[in-house]
């Protein structure tokens, strides 16, 4: 406070309590303020300080790891793939609801729900294979686990490829005079895309998915 600075915190025999409420009726000269240590905002404003500089090596890990995660090809791929299937389901959407029938609407649904799913779990399958820990895994779920929690995220993006590949194929069959190639082409896109995912998970789909390849047939 404006009235009592000092270069020196408050000396005093005994601890320090806090003033309440201190900080709402000072001058926020706190570098010469002599009522540092008493108050909560100061306290607490260099504890904040002090763990942001501890933490600066692990930020900046933790970015270095996502710009890792989100350059792997196969993370751009999924993504890629991603954003041309809301475009053309966008484009398609009219034309199907008009005269593309039950199985064809049903195909645009499952492409729709699919497409960012993909990309999602690609990019954590992805995040296993470089050895990157993401929220809500094991810390010894790495790519040299077997099974790993990469080979099974892995799986389900190779699941929800062939689903959505079936799916473009149906659309590619109920309008191929107004799709304009279109399902054809994105299913070239995503057999490519799940080619890498093989090659880059080559375990995937020996992975046993709790309760979906775990239980008797029926």
């Amino acid at each position: 406070m404006s009235a009592e600075r000092s270069d020196d915190s408050a000396r005093t025999g005994g601890p320090l309590r806090a003033i309440p409420a201190i900080d709402s009726y000072c001058d926020a000269w706190c570098e010469r303020c002599r009522f540092q240590a008493r108050c909560v905002a100061f306290v607490d404003r260099k504890r904040t300080e002090h763990e942001l500089e501890r933490s600066a090596p692990a930020n900046e890990r933790g970015e270095r790891d996502r710009r890792a995660i989100d350059e792997h090809p196969i993370s751009v791929s999924s993504l890629e793939y991603a954003n041309l299937a809301r475009g053309v389901i966008e484009a398609l959407r009219p034309m199907v609801e008009a005269r593309g029938g039950e199985m064809a609407l049903l195909a645009l649904e499952a492409i729709e729900r699919h497409a960012f799913l993909i990309a999602v779990k690609a990019r954590r399958a992805v995040s296993g294979l470089i050895g990157v820990d993401l929220p809500g895994r094991d810390a010894d779920d790495g790519p040299d686990r077997v099974p790993s929690d990469a080979d099974g995220t892995a799986e389900l993006v190779r699941l929800l490829v062939a689903e959505s590949r079936e799916a473009w194929q149906v659309l590619m069959e109920a309008g191929r005079t107004w799709a304009d190639g279109v399902p054809e082409t994105m299913v070239r896109r995503l057999e490519a895309f799940d080619a890498a995912v093989a090659a880059a998970f080559p375990r995937a789909m020996a992975f046993v998915r709790p309760g979906f390849d775990d239980e008797p047939p029926g």
